[in-house]
């Protein structure tokens, strides 16, 4: 029995929509359900966000159907940098798994952009991602609460 099915049938939870992970296959639609992004506050940025992820599924597709694979890195590791993201969002320093090193945020975010650079065009998304840059300068909706807060 899966896992799921079983949290449902001992009363754990009554549907797979109970279960708050960040990236997950929706349970009822035939679609990816990213759950990391909450802070957007402007349709730019929401945008942005979904064509990031749109993008990055395209490419992670596109990379299964050449027979490429990835490094897996331990789930404690990615969540150390979950936490430092999560902690001081575009202001972080991130574990560069490949270089084991710290990196500044935009380091690794401009290797994101480089991986999912040739999908952009196909997906006529370019712009949207490209808007990200321009979060990364003002800042994030979360950064300018906390400015309006302060």
């Amino acid at each position: 029995m899966g896992k799921i099915r079983m949290m449902i049938k001992t009363g754990t939870i009554d549907n797979a929509k109970k279960i708050w992970w960040d990236l997950r296959v929706h349970p009822f639609y035939p679609s990816i359900e990213f759950r990391i992004c909450d802070m957007a506050l402007t349709i730019e940025e929401i945008v942005c966000m979904a064509s990031i992820m749109q993008c990055l599924v395209a490419k992670i597709c596109k990379v299964h159907q050449q027979n490429i694979s990835f490094r897996s890195y331990r789930r404690l590791m990615i969540s150390e940098n979950k936490w430092r993201a999560s902690k001081d969002v575009i202001l972080a320093n991130l574990i560069d798994f490949g270089r084991e090193t710290s990196v500044a945020y935009s380091d690794l975010w401009e290797k994101l952009l480089l991986f999912i650079d040739e999908v952009m065009n196909e997906l006529d998304c370019r712009q949207e991602v490209e808007y990200s840059r321009e979060i990364l300068k003002m800042g994030t909706g979360a950064d300018r609460q906390l400015q309006v807060f302060n």
